[in-house]
């Protein structure tokens, strides 16, 4: 019987000492959720900011799109950039208007004398 209780008191002591690692490792977890919680608080914090920010851009873009297109006015004199490379020939134009009338040429030859004619019937002539 004495060995019966020193069994159970070695089995209640290794049973204690579990339960004591469990409750620390309960404290500790504890701990850290309070920690997660506190940082979170500054995460919302801090997303709540940016959510106001992009709202606030959000707001100036489509009130620029709403009315003209806003582009700032640069102050170049001229351009420095290179030319680009030559494109493509582009399909011929549409024909131009025809033009003013040239000044009158000199007179030509004159033509070949005509061939002759059958003879007519003879007139008589009145008496």
């Amino acid at each position: 019987m004495c060995a019966l209780c020193l069994a159970s008191l070695v089995v209640s002591g290794v049973l204690f000492y579990r339960e004591l690692g469990l409750e620390s490792r309960i404290a500790s977890l504890e701990a850290r959720c309070l920690r997660v919680q506190d940082s979170s608080s500054l995460v919302d914090v801090l997303v709540q900011r940016v959510k106001s920010e992009v709202q606030e851009q959000l707001r100036q873009t489509q009130r620029f799109e709403s009315g003209a297109v806003f582009r700032p006015k640069r102050d170049v004199s001229e351009c420095n950039c290179p030319p680009g490379p030559p494109g493509e020939p582009g399909p011929p134009g549409k024909r131009g208007k025809k033009g003013k009338k040239g000044d009158p040429g000199e007179p030509g030859a004159p033509g070949p004398i005509g061939l002759d004619g059958p003879k007519g019937d003879p007139v008589s002539s009145p008496p």
